[in-house]
C-alpha cells in the first residue's frame, strides 16, 4: 500500500498543479473528484474499505498525525474516531501522511510531510 500511497500523492498534486495553473487557489470538492476517480486513489480504497472501523480509524489519526496539525497522539486518535474516520475515502485522502505520522509516533522526531 506505500506504493499506492506514493503515487496518490503524485496524482493529487498533479490535478492540483494543472487545476491552478500556478495561481494560488483553494480547492473544493468538484476539483477533487479528477483525484478522487483516479486508480491510484481506488487502489487505496479498496483495503481501506475491508479493514473493520478500529483498522479506520488508526489509519486515519496516523495520517492526521502526520500532518503535524494536531500536537499529540490521543489528539489525533481523537479527531479520527469523532470525525469521518470511518470513511474510506476520507482515511485514503491522509495516505500520503502516514509515512510521517508513523515515524513521529515511533520516536517523536518530526517529519516533514509531503508536498
Amino acid at each position: 500500500m506505500a506504493s499506492a500511497c506514493e503515487i496518490f500523492a503524485k496524482t493529487r498534486e498533479s490535478v492540483r498543479d494543472v487545476l491552478s495553473r500556478g495561481a494560488l487557489r483553494f480547492f473544493n470538492l468538484e476539483d477533487a473528484k479528477y483525484y478522487l476517480d483516479s486508480p491510484s486513489h481506488k487502489r487505496l480504497v479498496g483495503p481501506i474499505g475491508e479493514l473493520n472501523d478500529e483498522g479506520r480509524v488508526d489509519l486515519l489519526a496516523l495520517g492526521r498525525f502526520g500532518t503535524e496539525r494536531l500536537p499529540d497522539w490521543r489528539r489525533s486518535l481523537e479527531h479520527a474516531e469523532n470525525n469521518t474516520g470511518l470513511d474510506p475515502n476520507y482515511a485514503a485522502g491522509y495516505s500520503p501522511y502516514r509515512p510521517s505520522g508513523y515515524a513521529r509516533a515511533m520516536d517523536g522526531r518530526p517529519v516533514s510531510p509531503p508536498r
